[in-house]
């Protein structure tokens, strides 16, 4: 038994170093909107929107289950940031990124 204590021992080093970065990276929030990027119909609005940020990544805005969420990746597709904001009013009608500003347009 006096033989394994190292390799436990190092192994359970190995796992708490590593811990720490599984943690803190964010997973991307799930959803399905599959082909319902149908521009041609007026009356259901885009819910998801990929726009390229300010470090020359994407940053993806969509409206998913009565709540806004903004993810930020990097070049290689690799999310760095997610956040999600509570909408307005009870209607999403959609998102506009401006050179300097960004819209969330809801409705009632």
């Amino acid at each position: 038994m006096k033989k394994h204590i190292p390799g436990i021992v190092l192994a359970l080093t190995l796992l708490l170093t590593l811990l720490p970065t599984a943690m803190a990276t964010p997973a991307p929030v799930q959803s399905s909107n599959i082909n319902d990027q149908d521009y041609t119909v007026y009356s259901a609005p885009v819910k998801s929107h990929l726009y390229v940020n300010e470090e020359g990544g994407l940053t993806r805005v969509e409206y998913v289950d009565g709540q806004v969420v903004i993810e930020d990746y990097d070049r290689e597709y690799t999310l760095l940031r997610s956040r999600t904001l509570a909408v307005e009013l009870p209607l999403w009608g959609g998102f506009y990124a401006a050179q300097d500003y960004h819209f969330l347009v809801f409705g009632q």
